[in-house]
């Protein structure tokens, strides 16, 4: 999705050095969708070179590639920090 939030670049000190132009800037959300040959080629080569691989687009940049975006939908829930799992038991447990 298109990033809807003012972005900041910070500095060591957590100042604010910069606004992001978010025009930009998108939020990758889940799932992605690669040949799976090419991806696991991507994931193995660089988990040898220690790479930083945050998702699966990120492993096929890191090989060389450029993923193409489509757009997602805003209520795509990602649960990857704690207060997601909260909010999802919340929401869970309100739904009878």
């Amino acid at each position: 999705m298109p990033a809807r939030d003012t972005l900041k670049r910070v500095d060591k000190h957590g100042r604010v050095v910069e606004t992001v132009d978010r025009s930009v800037i998108w939020q990758a959300y889940t799932p992605q969708m690669f040949r799976l040959g090419a991806l696991h080629r991507a994931l193995a080569d660089s988990l040898v070179a220690d790479a930083v691989i945050t998702d699966e687009a990120s492993a096929m940049e890191w090989a060389g590639l450029a993923p193409r975006l489509i757009e997602g939908r805003s209520d795509n829930l990602k649960v990857t920090r704690p207060e997601d799992f909260e909010w999802l038991r919340q929401r869970w447990a309100n739904r009878r």
